[in-house]
């Protein structure tokens, strides 16, 4: 696995998105607790992170037709920049009072990332070959943890040590080298632009846009393949979205832990997310990614159920670190299919509609676990998300391997 970093512009993607992932881990740790800070709300902080989930809802599907009409290496260029720039007015902050601003530059920089991601995804496969790309997203998906492990707690030191000035400085300074990184990258303009048999015209118009748009839905809509992957992905993602708001709860009132005791449970989930990215790559070239998927999602599901049914503090611990060890597998056999699967010149219209689909099962999810939490309690929520994904799995094992469809 660790053999693609030596590939020269994989190697300076993975670094960029984990500089990237970083940065933006440092600010969304201290915006929301900032915003408490200043206001005393839980509803200002709640509109944040809406703020934040409105343009995956919004955009994520518009932006996906302009990722397969553009140079992708470019769009990861051009918008790691514009960031740079968004986050310039959070400087101005504590001069000015101006809590909407965290809104407004919130909303603008989820805006913005819309058009990298489905960039980044479609153009892993034109950087390194199909027997490769498990191994590359297993890469991306250990630097996305390490950046989980190490940007919480850099933000929350420069956020009390410094202030959010900085906080802002870190994360610009993340952005402009991530971008650099993909400068570096030397791949020819006709390698990072979707492949296709017929050319999109030169002119744009927006009835061309809006019928590029509902090509992509077309393709999702007729592709038996891509609408499972589609479902799956669905099913997995409402799951994890309904036990994301309750997992605290089930750790103060449930096992009666404090917050130190909690952030040490995260740190060693986090420990052992890093290990199952190992033990993946290792083993990448030889699982079929959709195996992978399928037991990874099964046997997460059966952990959880176990483990939110438990009150022994070692019995979820243990528990917590095999999930977190398995759990590795969906997240980046997912991707690998898709990739595999999905012609290049739609890559970036799918992607965006998975994004899309997923923000607004993010929403869906996090107010069903938050209002049915109250009313049935923590535990039963905790139990219907960990069955869901659960059911995902299976799903997928029927699909996948019974009647085999996908690599």
């Amino acid at each position: 696995m660790f053999t693609l970093l030596g590939q020269r512009n994989f190697a300076l993607l993975w670094w960029g998105g984990l500089i990237s992932q970083m940065g933006n881990r440092v600010l969304t740790m201290a915006l929301p607790f900032y915003i408490y800070a200043q206001t005393g709300s839980t509803v200002a902080t709640a509109t944040m992170m809406l703020a934040m989930i409105l343009p995956s809802m919004l955009f994520s599907s518009i932006a996906g037709v302009f990722v397969d009409r553009w140079d992708r290496r470019q769009v990861m260029i051009i918008t790691n920049f514009i960031l740079v720039f968004t986050l310039f007015p959070l400087l101005f902050l504590q001069r000015t009072g101006w809590v909407w601003l965290v809104y407004l530059v919130a909303f603008l920089e989820a805006t913005v990332s819309t058009f990298f991601y489905p960039a980044e995804n479609a153009l892993l496969p034109q950087v390194v070959n199909n027997e490769q790309l498990l191994a590359a997203n297993t890469l991306n998906s250990l630097n996305n943890m390490l950046a989980g492990l190490i940007g919480p707690a850099l933000g929350g030191i420069l956020l009390g040590r410094w202030g959010l000035g900085w906080v802002v400085l870190f994360d610009c300074l993340s952005y402009l080298l991530a971008g650099l990184c993909v400068f570096f990258v030397a791949a020819p303009s006709e390698q990072t632009h979707a492949r296709s048999a017929g050319k999109f015209p030169e002119s744009f118009s927006w009835n061309q846009f809006w019928s590029e748009w509902r090509e992509g839905i077309s393709l999702i809509r007729r592709n038996r393949l891509i609408t499972i992957l589609l479902t799956v992905a669905s099913l997995s993602a409402l799951g994890g979205t309904m036990l994301d708001p309750l997992v605290v709860p089930f750790m103060r009132d449930i096992l009666h832990l404090g917050a130190e005791m909690f952030g040490w449970i995260l740190a060693i989930g986090g420990v052992a997310g890093i290990a199952g990215g190992f033990l993946i790559g290792r083993f990448a070239k030889k699982v079929r990614p959709a195996t992978l998927y399928s037991v990874s999602s099964i046997l997460n599901g059966v952990l959880l159920l176990i483990l939110y049914r438990s009150t022994a503090l070692t019995v979820v611990v243990a528990l917590g670190i095999l999930s977190s060890l398995v759990s590795v597998g969906s997240r980046v056999a997912m991707p690998t299919m898709m990739q595999e699967n999905i012609e290049d010149a739609y890559r970036g219209r799918v992607f965006g509609t998975v994004d899309t689909t997923i923000a607004i099962l993010v929403l869906l999810g996090v107010v069903f676990s938050g209002v049915m939490g109250e009313r049935i309690g923590i535990v039963p929520v905790l139990s219907i998300g960990s069955g869901i994904m659960l059911a995902a799995g299976l799903v997928s094992l029927w699909l996948f391997w019974c009647k085999p469809i996908a690599r």
